[in-house]
C-alpha cells in the first residue's frame, strides 16, 4: 500500500469533514449566485404563461400568476445542484464525525486491553516467581532506573506539594502527584495521540500541568500514534530528595518520546 493511501486511511475523519465544510461553503456561494438566475426564471415562465393565452386582455395581466407547482418547478430546475452540493457536504460531515467517534471507542478499547494485558502479565509473574521476589525484581530495577536520573535543582519540579514523588525517566524529571491524576492524563493524552496521530512532551506535560524544565525542545520530542499507545510502566523505589529518602513512583515508557513524532511516513 502506497504512502499516500495510508496518509488517506489514516486521516480520512479530518479529510471527510475538510471536504463536507468546503461544501457547505460552495453551497452557499452557489445559492447567492443562484438567486438572480431565479428570479430571472420566474419572469420567464411568467412572460411565457402571457404568451401562450392570447386572451387574456391587456387589464387582466396583473390577475395572472404562477401556480404554486409552476414556481416549485422553476426553484428545482435551478437550484438541484445547490442541494446535491449541500446533502453531500452534510453527509461528509456526518461520515467524518461517525470515523472520528468510531476510532475514538476504538482508541479506549485498546488503551484497556493494553493495561489489562499487562496485569496479566504481572499475575502470571508473580505466579512463577513469587510476590515477594517479583517486587524485589521490580524494586531493583527501578532503584537502577532513577539512580541514572539526577537529582538537582534543574530536575526537580516545584508541583503538587502533599502528593507522592514520581520520576519521569524520559525526561529526567522529579515532580510531585497523585497517581490517579497521573494515570488519568495518560489516558487522556492516548485519545489525543489518537485524534491528532502525534503528541509531543511538552504537550504531555502541558496536560500533567507541570513545567517542564528549559534546556532541551520538548515540543521536537514525542510520540506517534504508528508507535502504538503511550504504553507506561510504573513501579516504586527509595530515593532522596531534598535530604529526605522518600518513597518514589518511576516512570517509565515502552517506547520513548522521539523526533520525527509527528512526521508521517
Amino acid at each position: 500500500m502506497s504512502k499516500f493511501t495510508k496518509f488517506l486511511g489514516k486521516n480520512r475523519p479530518s479529510i471527510l469533514t475538510f471536504i463536507g465544510v468546503g461544501g457547505l461553503v460552495g453551497t452557499a456561494v452557489m445559492a447567492y449566485k443562484a438567486a438572480e438566475v431565479v428570479q430571472y426564471r420566474l419572469d420567464a415562465a411568467y412572460n411565457l404563461k402571457l404568451s401562450e393565452d392570447p386572451g387574456i386582455a391587456a387589464g387582466e395581466v396583473d390577475d395572472v400568476e404562477l401556480t404554486k407547482k409552476e414556481k416549485a418547478w422553476v426553484y428545482i430546475k435551478t437550484l438541484w445542484p445547490t442541494f446535491t452540493l449541500g446533502a453531500v457536504s452534510v453527509a461528509m460531515i456526518v461520515l467524518g464525525n461517525r470515523d472520528h467517534i468510531n476510532r475514538r471507542n476504538a482508541a479506549i478499547a485498546a488503551y484497556y486491553i493494553s493495561e489489562s494485558t499487562l496485569k496479566d502479565y504481572q499475575a502470571a509473574m508473580i505466579e512463577e516467581t513469587g510476590e515477594k521476589q517479583t517486587e524485589k525484581i521490580k524494586e531493583k530495577v527501578a532503584e537502577k532506573r532513577m539512580n541514572d536520573v539526577p537529582v538537582t535543582d534543574r530536575t526537580v519540579i516545584i508541583s503538587e506539594s502533599d502528593a507522592p514523588w514520581i520520576c519521569d525517566t524520559a525526561t529526567g524529571c522529579y515532580f510531585r502527584m497523585s497517581y490517579e491524576k497521573m494515570r488519568r492524563v495518560l489516558a487522556e493524552a492516548n485519545l489525543e495521540l489518537f485524534k491528532r496521530d502525534y503528541i509531543s512532551v511538552a504537550d504531555l506535560y502541558d496536560m500533567f500541568d507541570v513545567e517542564i524544565p528549559p534546556g532541551q525542545d520538548w515540543f521536537l520530542l514525542g510520540w506517534s500514534a504508528k508507535d502504538g499507545d503511550i504504553e507506561y510502566f510504573t513501579t516504586s523505589a527509595l530515593r532522596e530528595i531534598h535530604g529526605e529518602r522518600v518513597p518514589c513512583m518511576v516512570l517509565e515508557y515502552r517506547v520513548k518520546p522521539h523526533y520525527d513524532f509527528d512526521v508521517y511516513g
